[in-house]
């Protein structure tokens, strides 16, 4: 019986090794819907007990504080209003004062009979005259009749200087009612007499 030969064939080595099929690659996969975030609960904190009570401290103690000033304020506002005096009222408008009506004091004389002498023919004629005077105080009516001679005297010596248009005249009779205060003044020492009024007039 023959014998078999067995017949080595060079048989390149990466040949046999033959790399497998790679199996096709799965169907890619659907991505998950995407997850709603959920919401993280925040953590209970403990609440600190001695902090909550200094807190709540510091709170009464602010309204404590601020009720005082306001009670202290309105009872200091009490007080100074208290004590302090009520306004006075503005004064009325002031009024011209009407003044009273000055009552004249008048010393009536007696009237003068004073003769006058013309130029020419040598005729005399009679002149009387009578006056009233206004007196300053009620003291020179009372040195009036005191002095009433000398007063009187100084009168009919001015008047014996005077001449017929001297008493005519309203200028020179005005200028003659000065003269008698002049006179009159000057025989006083008690104020005087501040007006003179011609009353009566007569020329014969």
């Amino acid at each position: 019986m023959a014998k078999k030969r067995r017949t080595e064939l060079d048989i390149d080595s990466e040949f046999l090794a033959e790399k497998p099929e790679e199996a096709p690659p799965p169907p890619a996969a659907e991505p998950p819907p995407p997850e709603r975030p959920v919401k993280e609960k925040h953590p209970k904190k403990k609440i600190n007990k001695v902090k909550l009570l200094i807190v709540v401290a510091s709170g009464i103690a602010a309204i404590t504080l601020t009720v005082a000033l306001v009670w202290l304020a309105a009872s200091i506002f009490t007080s100074v209003s208290k004590h302090k005096p009520a306004p006075t009222p503005p004064p009325p408008p002031k009024q011209e004062a009407t003044p009273a009506p000055a009552v004249s004091l008048v010393y009536s004389l007696q009237p003068f009979f004073i003769p006058l002498k013309e130029k020419g023919p040598t005729e005399s004629k009679l002149v009387k005259v009578q006056f009233e005077l206004e007196m300053v105080s009620p003291e020179t009516q009372r040195d009036m009749d005191r002095n009433i001679i000398l007063v009187r005297e100084n009168i009919y010596f001015m008047l014996q200087n005077k001449g017929r248009a001297d008493f005519m005249d309203k200028e020179k009779l005005a200028k003659l009612a000065v003269d008698v205060a002049i006179a009159v003044n000057r025989s006083l020492q008690s104020g005087g007499v501040s007006r003179v009024f011609i009353t009566d007039i007569l020329i014969n």
